[in-house]
Order: C-alpha cells, then sequence, then structure tokens
C-alpha cells in the first residue's frame, strides 16, 4: 500500500511539474481558456487522496520552485528568440556581411550557451528541491508508521488499565461484602455482650438479695437461739414464764 501511494505521489508530481511548465510557456500568449484549464487542472489535481495530505509541505515546495518555473520560462523565451532570430539572420544574410553575421552569430550561441547552463542549474535546482520533497514525503510516511505504532502501545495500555480497574472494582466489592459481614457479626457479638451485662447485672442484684434474705435468717435463727436460752432460764426458774414465752413466739412471728 505504501508503494503504491509513493508511486501515485510520483505521478502526481510529474503532473503537477508539467503543468507549471505548461503555464509557463503559455504565459505569454494571453489565452485566457488555455489558462482557464490549466488552473482547473490544478484544482483536480490539489483534492487527490495522497496531495491534500500533505498540503502544506506541496504549497510551501510550489512556492519555493515559483522563482525556478519563472526563469525557466524566461529562459526559454529568450532561447526561442535566440534561435529565431539566428534562422532570420541565416535566410537573409549577404556575401559582404558574413564576417559580421559571423561574430554577431558567435556572440548569439555565447549568449546561448550561457543560458542553456543557467537552465541547467535551474533545473538541478528544481531537482534538488524536488529530492528534499520526496525526502520530506518519506519522513512523513515514517512518522505515520510511528503514529500508529504509538497508537497502538497506548491501546494496548489503555486496555490494560481497564483490566485493572476491573480487578480492582471486584476487589473492592469483596472487600465491602466482608467488611459488611464483619460488621453485622461485630454488632451480633456487641448485642450478645450488652444481653449478658443484663443477666450479669440481674444475677448481681439477685444474688445481693439472698445475700441479704441469708444474713436476715442468720439473725433471725441467732434471736430464735437467744429467745429459746431465755425461755429456758426462765423455766427453770418460773414457772409462770410460759405466758411470757408466748408473747415473746408472738413477737417473734410479727417480726417475721
Amino acid at each position: 500500500k505504501a508503494k503504491n501511494v509513493n508511486k501515485t505521489t510520483e505521478k502526481v508530481r510529474i503532473i503537477k511539474y508539467l503543468l507549471g511548465e505548461l503555464k509557463a510557456l503559455v504565459a505569454e500568449q494571453e489565452d485566457s481558456e488555455i489558462q482557464r484549464l490549466i488552473t482547473e487542472m490544478e484544482a483536480c489535481i490539489s483534492v487527490l487522496p495522497t496531495v491534500s495530505g500533505n498540503t502544506d509541505i506541496q504549497v510551501e515546495i510550489a512556492l519555493a520552485m515559483q522563482p525556478l518555473r519563472s526563469e525557466n520560462a524566461q529562459l526559454r523565451r529568450q532561447l526561442r528568440i535566440l534561435n529565431q532570430q539566428l534562422r532570420e539572420q541565416q535566410k537573409t544574410q549577404k556575401p559582404s556581411g558574413a564576417v559580421d553575421c559571423n561574430l554577431e552569430l558567435f556572440s548569439l550561441q555565447s549568449l546561448n550557451m550561457s543560458l542553456q547552463n543557467q537552465l541547467e542549474e535551474s533545473l538541478k535546482s528544481q531537482e534538488l528541491l524536488q529530492s528534499k520533497n520526496e525526502e520530506l514525503l518519506k519522513v512523513i510516511e515514517n512518522q505515520k508508521d510511528e503514529n500508529k505504532k504509538f497508537s497502538s502501545i497506548f491501546k494496548d495500555k489503555d486496555q490494560t488499565i481497564l483490566e485493572n480497574k476491573q480487578q480492582y472494582d471486584i476487589e473492592i466489592t469483596r472487600i465491602k461484602i466482608e467488611l459488611e459481614e464483619a460488621l453485622v457479626n461485630v454488632k451480633s457479638s456487641q448485642f450478645k455482650l450488652e444481653t449478658a451485662e443484663k443477666e450479669n447485672q440481674i444475677l448481681g442484684i439477685t444474688l445481693r438479695q439472698r445475700d441479704a434474705e441469708v444474713t436476715r435468717l442468720r439473725e433471725l435463727t441467732r434471736l430464735f437461739k437467744t429467745v429459746d436460752l431465755n425461755v429456758l432460764q426462765s423455766l427453770t426458774q418460773k414457772p409462770n414464764t410460759v405466758h411470757e414465752l408466748r408473747k415473746s413466739r408472738t413477737a417473734l412471728n410479727k417480726e417475721e
């Protein structure tokens, strides 16, 4: 594909060069129809895909070559005029003026050689510019290949980043689920702990109540022992203590 593009570009370049030469040749004739056709052909060539991609470079090269084309056209006109003058002089020259004609012919030939040398130099300059143009086109093609490589690398990087992001999202989701489960377990453990603390408080209250009850029972037992001892002593001392014993029993029952 790159070869076909280069061939097409070369053909377009040759066509544009020939159009430029043709435009320079017909510039003196002032034929508006020919100039219009040349302009239309240039416009058609300029929109070709192989040319439109390098418009800036082509414009710069065309501007640089325009003076050379004008100079080539002038040199061609001068050569054409000189050749015409030589032909006319060869037809109209007389034997008496042969020396003068030879001198003038030599002068014209020298001028012709000088103009041809200038033309060759202009053509060399034009070829040099064309060579630079081809080098620039190669650089552009290489840059396009590099851009494609970088684009492929960036695409691979984007794919890797996307895969890493997806993996990261999966890990985050898993961690969130585990965290929620741990939070539920913590809440359940906290509820159980609070329940156990309440039960411990209830058991503590119950235990204190029972301790108080045991203490009270011990006091009552001690009191019973004291009363019984007093009763026995009274019975041994006085027979009328039965009535007092009953009163003591009644008072004890009231205390209970």
